[in-house]
């Protein structure tokens, strides 16, 4: 039996021997032992004792069905049960606990709360909104029940309901989150965008832009609609604002805004932001991938210098050893040595080759092998990172 859950239940069964001990001594009951003890306590701990959490599990609710004052063993019991996967059990106990006529008004948002939280947990999630916006219609300031409209809105991508549901909350908390309110307009702008709405995506960027002016998504997508738009121009105006924000993102346009570069014609002004840039990049993965677009431009010979700079700094970066390799066989690929030589280190570069650049998330350490701009883990907007492989 994990540990958790052993002490889960032994707290619970002192909490309620507790409260036991204390109403029976109150008005106890011709038909109590002499000591004022339940036999369903003691039923209880045995089963505990023994290993028997379901049996002891039982024992326990037996004592709670009996006792009006064992409302927060009833919570208990039902989130232990959740947790455990049991949902049918803890709706069980959730739904005879509301059904109560004589909780008060805490008791029984509490009560409430938990059993949308079942529903929630059982993927039943009109069952859980019909709960929770019944809650909050009845207590408005009940945190717990906007936060989880919030995430069962964010989780159907309805972004527009997601932000009245932010709104609300930020009220009760006196902030909001702008992070996560421009990453949702960012979301209905990319929509849009799909869609080829660019009128809609435009006006969702704004929005987005208005909120969190330093969101790197929204110059992503800004980018992207000022290329549909046939306006390259302001697509690398645009692109190039990430260098300014969170320049290791950079690499998430690098192609689009090299490719607009070309369509401009404006070939001394790519080499010279590529060059510009990397002077100031910290991050390898990035230096790695201007590198890789210089060679293009000017030839691997003032690349490589480059490259070599970067392994000083970065000397355990896959991505640049890759770039170096790939740069050194191309001005050494007529020398008969360059073969014997890459025969030695090629299964070095084929580790470096299979260790790309990962997406990790600061808050729970969630890994991606692209960019999401929500969690799937933790469910929190914009924590995800470029790692350097």
């Amino acid at each position: 039996m994990p540990e958790y859950w052993t002490g889960g239940l032994l707290l619970l069964a002192v909490g309620i021997g507790y409260v036991w001990g204390r109403w029976r001594t109150v008005d106890p009951s011709p038909e109590d032992r002499s000591d004022g003890s339940s036999p369903s306590y003691f039923q209880g701990l045995y089963h505990l004792l023994n290993e028997q959490p379901d049996q002891a599990i039982e024992a326990f609710l037996d004592v709670a069905r009996v006792e009006p004052e064992t409302v927060d063993a009833h919570l208990a019991l039902g989130n232990l049960f959740r947790r455990r996967g049991e949902v049918d059990r803890a709706l069980r106990i959730h739904q005879n606990l509301i059904a109560r006529p004589n909780l008060g008004r805490d008791q029984r948002d509490h009560a409430m709360y938990q059993l949308g939280l079942d529903y929630q947990k059982a993927g039943l999630l009109d069952r859980a909104r019909q709960v929770f916006t019944e809650l909050v219609e009845r207590n408005r300031q009940y945190a717990p029940a906007v936060q989880s409209m919030v995430e069962i809105t964010e989780q159907e991508r309805e972004w527009t309901e997601a932000l009245e549901w932010r709104k609300q909350l930020a009220r009760i908390h006196g902030q909001g989150d702008p992070v996560a309110e421009s990453l949702i307009h960012c979301e209905m702008a990319a929509e849009a965008l799909a869609r080829n709405d660019l009128s809609r995506a435009q006006q969702s960027i704004r929005r987005a832009y208005s909120v969190d002016n330093t969101c790197v998504r929204v110059s992503t997508l800004a980018g992207q609609l000022h290329t549909l738009k046939g306006n390259d121009r302001k697509a690398v105006r645009e692109w190039e604002r990430i260098v300014r924000q969170q320049p290791q993102h950079l690499v998430l346009v690098l192609d689009e805004l090299v490719a607009a570069y070309h369509r401009l014609g404006e070939a001394e002004a790519l080499k010279g932001f590529l060059r510009e840039t990397l002077q100031a990049a910290e991050h390898p993965s990035l230096f790695a991938a201007l590198t890789i677009h210089l060679a293009r431009e000017v030839g691997a010979e003032e690349a490589l210098r480059y490259v070599s700079e970067g392994l000083t700094r970065h000397p355990n970066s896959a991505e640049l050893v890759n770039s170096f390799v790939g740069m050194w066989k191309d001005q050494h690929e007529a020398e008969a040595e360059c073969d014997e030589i890459l025969e030695v280190i090629q299964p070095y570069l084929e580790q470096a080759r299979a260790r790309q650049s990962r997406f990790v998330c600061t808050n729970c350490g969630f890994k991606s092998a692209y960019m999401q701009w929500k969690c799937p883990q933790c469910r929190q907007w914009g924590t995800l990172e470029l790692q350097a492989a």
